[in-house]
């Protein structure tokens, strides 16, 4: 099935450290969306193909650094899927107008009904608009 043909992808690429349990625990909501939208064959290509160029790009240090523009960074600190925590801590340090949110005991999937995003923007310096307002 597609749902397999992903998940063996993911094992030998990505995960290739952990157990196939561990590995399928941390990660089957994840996949059970992916297979749902996207053949496995189209992920493949993907993520061999266009994400090795595309981060080199967009994510290289240098770049990120120079960026003036107001960043809500949002980590799941229990991500089994990708290391979010960690790429959240790296653009948090690498971006110079940002504010980093942690959300504890979330995974990879962490705008639920646990984070209203509205009221995060409105409580950060964060001003989508530019411009100050008053909420009443």
């Amino acid at each position: 099935t597609q749902y397999n043909s992903i998940l063996d992808f993911i094992l030998k690429s990505v995960m290739k450290d952990m157990s196939n349990e561990s590995a399928l625990a941390a990660s089957s909501d994840g996949f059970r969306i992916l297979a749902e939208y996207l053949p496995a064959t189209t992920l493949q290509h993907r993520c061999l193909k266009w994400l090795p160029v595309g981060t080199s790009v967009v994510n290289s240090p240098q770049r990120l650094a120079k960026l003036d523009v107001p960043t809500l960074i949002i980590g799941g600190n229990d991500d089994n899927l990708l290391p979010s925590k960690e790429e959240a801590d790296r653009l948090g340090k690498l971006l110079p107008d940002s504010v980093k949110m942690d959300i504890s005991g979330s995974g990879h999937f962490v705008l639920d009904t646990r984070v209203n995003l509205t009221e995060v923007l409105i409580d950060s310096h964060i001003d989508p608009f530019d411009t100050k307002k008053t909420y009443d």
